[in-house]
């Protein structure tokens, strides 16, 4: 942790917490003007316990009462690690995004029957639960928050967060839930892929019948990495949509990085036989095939140029079949490769017959 200069512990005993009559935010002030490097290092420890600079307004905003938090550092005389838990609140049209991409009639079924149970994972300061608060009357919502600033908002919103790490929750999986929705940290201290570990958790919680939406970085859609591979075979075998949002969408956040969500479910029939095909993998991507073959002239034409089916060419095949669904945010499993291999195979013998 960074040590707080003494010019800086004399700022920060200074400041006064108020209540806006505005907007009902907590906000703090000095009644001083500050030269600009020593305005810098306040900003820094305002934001590092929650606060923002509100331009117009002049002053540091807060969701919660900042008072302990700003007692804990004049104690301490250390600032706390910046954004410690990757937190970056969720805009409402992203949640709206999320919300559209579920099956809203499953929903709507349990929640008139009475027993829809959803979880969030990140709860953050709500942004997530305030949305599907006014969707469900009868909901239970299981949000998990480790981030205690956080969870002095939740529950002055009259929610009851589950105070942990996420990934110590429900580890015996014996709880299961009929939609998930998920704005996981992207990257944390110790690992850089934390969406992903998040997000595996979080599917082992996910009913056989249920669905989880997140917002995840694009990195995993080109990334070379084994942990990407892992993460494309996911999605490739449980990917139900995918939708992209704009650059900037996390901006007022505090991120620009690019970002999608997407719906998964357990899809575990994907995996049977279908067809006379060992998976359902394998009959699609048997029909992307064809349709390639039918439609570009370029793929039969390079079918008729090689003398021999050799492993060369069929890798060739798979790796153009599998860029061009990629481009269309389809993904092919590698844990089905061979099954592809056989079918290129036939279907190059076939058309070369001809």
């Amino acid at each position: 942790m960074k040590r707080v200069s003494s010019e800086l512990m004399e700022l920060l005993r200074s400041i006064v917490v108020s209540v806006s009559q505005e907007n009902n935010q907590f906000y703090a002030t000095l009644g001083t003007q500050l030269e600009r490097s020593t305005y810098l290092a306040l900003n820094d420890a305002l934001e590092r316990i929650g606060g923002k600079w509100i331009a117009h307004r002049k002053r540091h905003e807060f969701q919660y009462d900042p008072n302990s938090a700003l007692e804990n550092i004049v104690t301490t005389g250390l600032l706390p690690e910046k954004n410690p838990t990757a937190f970056f609140p969720t805009p409402r049209e992203v949640v709206e995004v999320m919300f559209n991409m579920i099956d809203k009639e499953f929903l709507e079924y349990k929640d008139e029957v009475g027993n829809l149970r959803v979880l969030e994972p990140s709860g953050g300061v709500g942004g997530i639960a305030d949305y599907l608060t006014e969707k469900s009357h009868n909901m239970v919502l299981d949000i998990v928050e480790i981030f205690e600033p956080n969870q002095k908002i939740l529950k002055e919103k009259g929610y009851n967060p589950i105070c942990m790490d996420f990934l110590n929750y429900n580890t015996d999986y014996t709880i299961e839930y009929d939609f998930i929705f998920m704005n996981p940290p992207f990257s944390v201290k110790g690992d850089k892929n934390a969406y992903m570990t998040h997000l595996y958790h979080a599917m082992n919680m996910l009913s056989s019948v249920g669905e989880l939406v997140a917002i995840v970085p694009r990195g995993w859609i080109t990334g070379k990495t084994k942990h990407d591979e892992k993460f494309r075979n996911l999605i490739a075998n449980n990917s139900k949509d995918i939708k992209h949002f704009k650059e900037k969408t996390f901006k007022d956040s505090g991120t620009n990085i690019a970002t999608v969500a997407i719906l998964l479910g357990k899809e575990e029939w994907k995996k049977k036989p279908i067809n006379g095909y060992s998976t359902w993998h394998e009959f699609e991507f048997y029909c992307e095939l064809n349709y390639d073959v039918a439609n570009y002239k370029k793929i039969e034409r390079h079918i008729k140029s090689h003398t021999e089916i050799d492993n060369i060419f069929i890798d060739d095949m798979i790796d153009e079949i599998t860029n061009k669904l990629a481009k269309k945010d389809t993904f092919i499993s590698s844990e089905f490769t061979q099954g592809y291999r056989e079918i290129v195979s036939m279907v190059s013998k076939q058309l070369k017959a001809h």
